[in-house]
């Protein structure tokens, strides 16, 4: 990881980073009387990279104070005055909360808070009560936030100033960004099971080191939910470090997720965010032939349809047992064979098989094949312009049907036609074995 590129703000470089019709809306904002804060990730991703983030959260405050149903009752005007005056996308969210669509960017207005966890341990993600307070201070605030460079904001002054936008930074954040070091806001760190795959994911994110113990972790409530929802920004190399940890701190695990260990010998490196169905096309076609039973418990936890890890399997299977195939091949066996003949044609009955399984999965994320198995990617590939977007010939089929009692060829008789259509091909019929 490269140094900062920026240690402190200046106003007039930050400024400009904002798209007009953004800043526009901060300043609607500020015109109905409130303060604004930015935080989060946005902070650090700005003395990082100097560059402005896509999702931009805010703390919302007001010079005057004000008992919580009547900021409740003001956060529902300022919504309603942006969307209805200013005609801006508001979506009004739970504990005071409006998010704000404008161009690519997405504004989380939000209200100062603190979150306090009561009863007894080990808690889930959400087992706190929140304590809305749009009095307290940043350090108060700042507090519920993971580490310390999570816990930096910069606030929102006079638009034009000099001084316009000036950096709060409680927990000293910006020294802890500079070292390359996660370090936990509080103890309540630890209460949260996500925040364990939350440190493993920045320390792959950003190779900083974890000031912390990871041992003081509780995942007994830790869901499957959220498990891929982190894991999947960098999967495999993320539940290593996972199930890795989890094992030398003897740390308690949610009995669901230890079905999901295979995981851990799982060698592919980076490969970026992926989606569950990639993870399936991978764990698929792994070199280390991993068990179908193991990539069915995948598929239960993941939220998959529960018949793709079959299909895939079997897809997997029939790309391999047609691999011999290409368009010369197919076209000298339609051209000397009849009609009949290869209604029982091995290969025949084998590409249907695979086009109905093309069909029923569409297959729209195989491209990940690419990266790891280019063999079977490039076999993909060939079928996938074989079968087209649609079944040809179905004129031909209708008519080739009446010759054929048998129902169940009927299936076969639908793809022998549409390879006739595909290869501009007529159909060799049994009384005439030269047709063209």
């Amino acid at each position: 990881m490269e140094d900062l590129k920026l240690d402190k703000i200046s106003s007039k470089d930050f400024r400009s980073l904002f798209p007009e019709d953004v800043y526009e809306l901060i300043i609607q904002i500020s015109r109905q009387g409130f303060g604004l804060t930015l935080v989060g990730g946005a902070v650090r991703d700005y003395f990082l990279n100097a560059t402005l983030s896509k999702d931009l959260d805010f703390e919302l405050r007001h010079s005057f104070e004000y008992d919580e149903s009547e900021w409740a009752q003001l956060v529902k005007r300022l919504g309603n005055t942006l969307s209805n005056k200013h005609s801006y996308s508001v979506e009004f969210l739970p504990f005071n909360i409006l998010k704000i669509k404008q161009g690519n960017y997405e504004l989380e207005i939000s209200t100062p808070r603190k979150e306090v966890y009561s009863g007894k341990a080990p808690y889930g993600h959400s087992d706190f009560e929140v304590d809305i307070n749009p009095s307290l201070d940043y350090p108060e605030s700042f507090l519920r936030r993971d580490f310390t460079l999570n816990a930096m904001g910069i606030i929102f002054g006079a638009p034009g100033a000099s001084d316009e936008f000036t950096l709060v930074d409680p927990f000293n954040g910006m020294k802890d960004l500079k070292a390359k070091v996660l370090k936990p806001c509080s103890e309540d760190f630890y209460l949260d099971p996500v925040r364990f795959l939350r440190t493993l994911r920045f320390q792959d994110r950003f190779g900083f080191d974890f000031d912390g113990d990871l041992s003081k972790f509780n995942l007994t409530f830790l869901t499957k939910h959220y498990f891929f929802q982190e894991c999947l920004h960098n999967f495999f190399p993320l539940v290593r470090s996972f199930f890795h940890l989890v094992s030398k701190e003897k740390i308690s695990l949610n009995t669901d997720l230890h079905e999901l260990v295979f995981l851990r010998d799982i060698d592919f490196e980076k490969l970026g965010e992926l989606t569950r169905t990639e993870v399936l096309i991978l764990l698929t076609f792994n070199k280390k032939n991993i068990p179908l039973k193991d990539r069915e418990v995948f598929v239960k936890f993941s939220g998959l349809k529960s018949s793709q890890a079959g299909d895939y399997d079997r897809f997997k299977e029939l790309l391999f047992k047609l691999k011999h195939l290409n368009d010369q091949r197919i076209v000298r066996r339609l051209r000397t064979k009849n009609f009949i003949e290869l209604l029982d044609d091995e290969d025949l009955i084998h590409l249907k098989a695979l086009h109905s399984i093309y069909n029923k999965q569409r297959f729209k994320q195989i491209e990940i094949l690419s990266k790891v198995d280019m063999e079977a990617f490039t076999l993909y590939s060939y079928f996938n312009n074989l079968f087209g977007d649609e079944t040809k010939g179905k004129t031909v089929a209708a008519k080739l049907m009446k010759l054929v009692p048998q129902n169940e060829k009927r299936a076969v008789i639908t793809m022998y036609c549409h390879l006739l259509v595909h290869f501009n091909l007529r159909p060799v019929l049994p009384e005439s074995r030269f047709g063209n």
